[in-house]
């Protein structure tokens, strides 16, 4: 029921139960000549205010039509609904299976998709305690499967639901069965199918039913998630554990089919998935995601599906979302370093050329963020921990979007003349990978110039302290006599020294934004 006020003291009630697309594309009709007519009336006496709050109504009036309208449903050209039931000793026993053929030639000889298979038991005596549900995926053999859901339905009635797989029957000739297998045990007779699964056993069913040809249906249903706020985009709180949440609608026509709509709801591996109701059956089902998982491939793009059948007749409806992690807590698994740091280091961000490196956040206030007195954004010592490990600083600190501006450098050949490309501004992973290459390009010329080496000796084959051993130096067109030997000027004096240099030059082919699709950072790349 929806109250809107259009004038003071003056209220109109409509009702909005969904309808056809007909029915409801003629109200917006409705309400259009009505608007414009209201227009035409309040611009005469130049009523501003009024005519605002028409456009808002409006406006509202739309938001629930159009998803009343979003999807209808669609019938096979072949289907067929099989029921039966036997008795023993007071146990009632009811199959009910539903078909639709799927592929084939003409008439009903062809492949029949099983589109739903839901066996009751009725008991004549209470059944104590209460059987608790489950569901999961059946294998069917020959590399078929379909999703279960079996629960216990009132005192005295067990449900056993199978739906949403690729179990498929083959009828050739009147006869219904596996070809696979060459194992038949139903017939078709005219429009008449009959088929029991299991002709050995006394209490199994024989299943009947009619073949439909074509059909229609009134059934229409539009999906909304209650709580996207930001387009689709759904983030994990900061708290421990992490959480996140989906409240899912289906608007169903006609309604008293609301309470049949089945949900397929995204898996997070990783994260433990919560469903109220459990069997996620119904016009509202909400989804809970509690920790953050351990894999930075468990976030990105996943999808909710909402589903409702009459017979072979299904309208289905899905909506995309992406899920994110908070970047700045630090509530993933390890909970010691930024979510950030945890995540972005199991990328292609972390492994700079494909190699791996020990990368160890070092924005604690005990680590190594500091050198000659300066805050860095990143740090290779490798007295510290090893030699192939880099530090990575704390990047919040440099601003809200960790950008980070460095030079372009490359050497022109022949004769290693010093070439700046201008500079480069990153943010987010791709500063964080841009850094990795710059400390993993300190790792390898310590590896060919300095591993293994006293001080001494150190200091006796780098007289300029440069960080690049006299003898090397022309090989690059450095000095040996300058331990900054191109563009000591302006904002490049900040390079220092040439072994830095050639670290810089390590960051310049990187390509931004190459990274985007691997950070799920909330602030990040794809979520600023």
């Amino acid at each position: 029921m929806l109250v809107t006020k259009l004038q003071p003291d003056n209220y109109q009630v409509l009702s909005f139960a969904p309808k056809s697309s007909t029915h409801c594309i003629a109200i917006l009709f409705m309400i259009a000549a009505w608007a414009i007519n209201f227009i035409a009336r309040k611009l005469e006496k130049k009523m501003t205010r009024q005519i605002g709050i028409l456009f808002l109504t409006v406006i509202m009036l739309l938001k629930l039509i159009l998803p009343a309208i979003a999807g209808k449903a669609r019938c096979p050209d072949f289907s067929v609904s099989l029921q039966g039931s036997t008795t023993n000793m007071g146990v009632v026993y009811t199959e009910r299976l539903t078909l639709s053929k799927v592929s084939g030639g003409s008439g009903y000889n062809g492949k029949w998709l099983v589109e739903e298979f839901e066996q009751q038991i009725d008991y004549p005596w209470e059944l104590k305690p209460m059987v608790p549900p489950t569901s999961g995926r059946i294998d069917m053999g020959l590399g078929m499967w379909m999703n279960n859901f079996s629960r216990q339905q009132g005192p005295r009635t067990l449900m056993m639901t199978s739906t949403a797989g690729n179990y498929q029957l083959d009828v050739v000739g009147g006869k219904v069965g596996l070809m696979a297998t060459n194992r038949f045990s139903g017939t078709v007779s005219g429009d008449e199918m009959t088929f029991k699964f299991d002709p050995s056993n006394p209490n199994e069913p024989v299943l009947k039913g009619t073949i439909m040809r074509g059909g229609s249906s009134d059934m229409e249903m539009a999906l909304a998630i209650l709580n996207d706020t930001n387009d689709g985009k759904f983030v994990y709180s900061t708290d421990t554990p992490a959480t996140f949440k989906l409240v899912l609608e289906a608007r169903v026509s006609p309604p008293d089919r609301a309470g049949d709509v089945e949900w397929t709801l995204p898996e997070v591996p990783g994260s433990v998935r919560l469903v109220q109701p459990l069997d996620a059956r119904g016009p509202y089902v909400t989804a809970t995601y509690k920790m953050l998982p351990e894999k930075n491939n468990s976030f990105g793009d996943k999808t909710v599906t909402a589903k409702l059948k009459a017979g072979a007749c299904k309208v289905e409806e899905s909506k995309n979302i992406k899920v994110f992690f908070p970047a700045n807590a630090e509530n993933n698994p390890e909970g010691h370093d930024p979510n950030w740091f945890y995540y972005w280091k199991q990328t292609p961000a972390g492994k700079p050329k494909g190699q791996t490196v020990k990368l160890i956040y070092g924005g604690h206030p005990y680590s190594f963020c500091y050198w000659e007195n300066e805050s860095v954004t990143g740090f290779f010592d490798p007295k510290a921990y090893s030699h192939r490990t880099a530090f990575i600083c704390d990047l919040t600190q440099l601003n809200s979007t960790m950008s980070n501006r460095y030079p372009l450098l490359w050497r022109k050949e022949p004769g290693n003349h010093p070439m700046s490309d201008g500079f480069r501004t990153t943010t987010f992973i791709d500063t964080f990978a841009t850094l990795v290459l710059h400390e993993f390009a300190h790792i390898g010329m310590f590896e060919i110039w300095k591993m293994g080496k006293s001080l001494t000796q150190l200091q006796a084959q780098d007289t300029d302290s440069d960080g690049v051993p006299d003898a090397s130096e022309p090989d690059y067109g450095f000095d040996p006599a300058q331990k900054q030997t191109f563009y000591n000027f302006g904002e490049y004096k900040k390079i220092k020294w040439d072994e830095e240099w050639l670290a810089y030059e390590a960051m310049k082919d990187f390509q931004p934004g190459s990274l985007d699709k691997f950070d799920w950072a909330k602030p990040g790349k794809q979520w600023p």
